[in-house]
């Protein structure tokens, strides 16, 4: 995975999802060009200060362990959370690009999935969706998709799946996909084509490999929904930019219609930096924009093979290490081949 050389060192230091984080390049180069409010979880921050009372204290070795330990069991434990009602806190700081600083400017912002199931329309399986928006509202929020994809990752988190079962399973469902299915643009994987690799195992039964299908299954409708909430994600930052633009109606009032992370990052902003111009507060809520744009295009563009491979190269579910990939395959040689294009 390419690593995020070209942004700040400070701000490399805030995150743990920084160094492995799947969208790269000019597009995060240019983001931290400008303010930024950014989500820095609790979690995360609690578990960096314990390491680093540990280092200091010598243990190196016991750092080293937890590491290994966390890297295996925290997909779990967040897929436990998606069943029920998911909550988590956030520590709100604001990044200053001109002096490379940054500030905590709110602390403990908590969210939960209870927050975006009654943006949802009626007839959508309302927890999935509900679970799919934060993520996504969360990766706009870190300026990162490592959210996104830890949720579109969660049935493989939850059910323990034989990598060679979901390597024979994958070909299968590949066979019965139309083209391009596999090459440089992806393509969703309608339920017909599920429906029937399925009927094709049962007849063998062979439960591991069915098990298997419906896991893929499983991640291929998250991938869809996540598209879905990326799409209404869209048009909220698109109303309220185009508002602020054309009217005389305040920030203050406008950014109340954003997802409510998002929402709450721009209304702790106003009010911790009152002086800021209305331009620049226009000009950050572009750069979210453009970001769920790209998250957008990529999701969208990918192949299931391409989408799992991100998943296993963030080492979130190590199951996922059993299966080898085609050579070629993988987010960062989306970004090669973008590049090769232009």
């Amino acid at each position: 995975m390419v690593k995020h050389t070209m942004l700040p060192t400070g701000m490399l230091q805030l995150f743990d999802f920084a160094a492995m984080n799947p969208i790269q390049g000019p597009l995060m180069t240019q983001q931290m060009m400008l303010p930024a409010v950014l989500l820095q979880s609790l979690e995360q921050q609690e578990r960096e200060m314990h390491r680093m009372s540990q280092a200091l204290a010598g243990d190196a070795d016991q750092v080293a362990q937890e590491q290994h330990e966390e890297k295996h069991t925290v997909s779990t434990e967040e897929a436990s959370e998606t069943q029920g009602i998911s909550t988590t806190s956030f520590n709100l700081i604001y990044y200053n690009p001109e002096t490379g600083e940054v500030q905590v400017i709110k602390e403990e912002v908590s969210t939960s999935t209870s927050d975006y199931i009654q943006k949802q329309k009626v007839g959508q399986p309302i927890q999935n969706a509900a679970q799919t928006a934060m993520a996504l509202d969360q990766s706009v929020g870190q300026k990162s998709t490592y959210p996104l994809y830890t949720n579109v990752a969660t049935p493989l988190a939850r059910q323990v799946v034989d990598p060679i079962k979901l390597e024979i399973a994958l070909k299968k469902i590949e066979i019965e996909s139309p083209k391009p299915f596999g090459g440089s643009t992806g393509m969703i994987v309608t339920p017909e084509v599920f429906d029937k690799v399925e009927h094709q195992i049962e007849k063998d039964g062979i439960q591991a490999e069915i098990v298997a299908v419906e896991t893929i299954r499983q991640v291929e409708e998250i991938r869809t929904e996540t598209i879905h909430q990326v799409e209404i994600q869209i048009q909220a930052f698109e109303h309220v930019i185009e508002e602020l633009e054309v009217t005389d109606i305040p920030m203050e009032t406008l950014v109340k219609d954003l997802p409510p992370l998002s929402k709450e990052r721009y209304i702790t902003l106003l009010k911790a930096q009152k002086q800021i111009a209305e331009t620049v507060v226009v000009d950050m809520l572009i750069a979210d924009l453009e970001f769920l744009l790209a998250v957008k295009k990529r999701v969208k563009n990918m192949s299931l093979r391409n989408l799992l491979d991100t998943i296993r190269k963030m080492g979130r579910i190590p199951g996922l290490s059993g299966i080898k990939f085609n050579e070629g395959d993988g987010d960062d040689d989306e970004d090669k081949e973008e590049k090769k294009n232009k």
